[in-house]
């Protein structure tokens, strides 16, 4: 391994901010100023060993693509290791997009400062649609190029998206998948293409995440705590009947009040007031877990903080529907 210098070790970070803003979460494993580093990489239940090795994605002027090039790397061989999968980027700054590289293209040892391209318009793709796959006519390489809020997902998952990628008519499969972004429906996947699916979930979920902040301003509506302290909160849970990622199913809500509201403490009621509930207290009560309780309603608002514009505001009917689904009792 060789020393980590310090322009790789703000691309970990950059890297690093972008997992935990797409949802995931990074623990460096490796000692901190050794290059690749290696990280344990968690996204809900499911998490990966990852050993990363990242380049700055640059402008070629004269080829006129965009390019990184394996320098640096000791033997000129990627290390592969039981148990940890090996990651190669190369992050491009101006639309914070990564290249990802299939590592397993390049098991043996590779010449001298090869490349890894790409165009500029799957560059744009990317941008627009959350990602998009593709593969070099002359060496069958499958690369694809990720936006920033579905990289928690790829990293825990690359070994299973490459595949598809890599597989008939995979690069087709994946690119369709972005359709499935508006419309889950609108796609019908091959039973393996569906190992990939977490991509679009994460960018479905980044989407309605950023729309709900906006709207609220970063601050939860129940107690006006800002701190990057928030989740948005589906007020009905995606799959049930006018569960969706609209604005208007949506709430910013600090973690604590998250986990109130969706163990039916803490009630949002369709004229926008909030309630605890008398019977959840009572149980508190009843098994000696009620300290705090006066404090926690003491810096309760008495109704939600409402987005600014009409159509972000919670549909009443939802706020409805999350009162029962949290099986809500006065």
């Amino acid at each position: 391994m060789t020393k980590l210098e310090s322009g790789k070790a703000d691309l970990y970070e950059r890297l690093r901010l972008d997992v935990t803003a797409s949802g995931g979460s990074m623990l460096l494993l490796s000692p901190v100023d050794e290059w690749p580093q290696v990280f344990s990489v968690s996204l809900g239940s499911t998490s990966a060993s990852v050993r990363v090795y990242i380049w700055h994605l640059t402008h070629d002027l004269a080829r006129g693509d965009y390019k990184f090039q394996l320098t640096g790397v000791s033997g000129n061989q990627f290390v592969f290791e039981s148990g940890v999968r090996t990651i190669v980027l190369g992050y491009y700054e101006p639309l914070r997009v990564y290249l990802a590289a299939d590592a397993n293209h390049r098991r043996g040892k590779f010449g001298r400062s090869p490349a890894i391209q790409t165009r500029q318009s799957l560059l744009d793709s990317a941008n627009a649609d959350g990602f998009c796959a593709f593969t070099k006519a002359r060496t069958s390489e499958s690369a694809i190029v990720l936006r920033r809020d579905v990289m928690a997902s790829y990293l825990v998952e690359a070994h299973s998206i490459h595949a598809v990628v890599a597989g008939t008519n995979g690069v087709q499969q994946l690119n369709a998948m972005t359709a499935l972004v508006g419309n889950p429906s609108s796609v019908i996947l091959k039973p393996r293409a569906k190992a990939a699916t977490t991509v679009v979930r994460s960018i479905r979920s980044f989407d309605f995440s950023n729309r709900i902040m906006i709207a609220y301003q970063h601050a939860c509506c129940v107690c006006d705590i800002q701190m990057d302290l928030l989740d948005a909160a589906h007020i009905v849970p995606v799959g049930a009947p006018l569960g969706s990622d609209d604005t208007r199913n949506g709430l910013a809500l600090c973690t604590l009040h998250h986990k109130a509201y969706d163990a039916g403490l803490l009630g949002i009621k369709p004229d926008y007031s909030i309630e605890i509930s008398s019977n959840q207290s009572s149980y508190l009560h009843g098994i000696a877990r009620s300290g705090g309780l006066d404090m926690f309603k003491a810096n309760l608002r008495s109704s939600i903080a409402l987005p600014y514009n009409k159509a972000d505001r919670p549909d009443p009917s939802c706020l409805q529907l999350g009162l029962g689904s949290r099986n809500w009792k006065q």
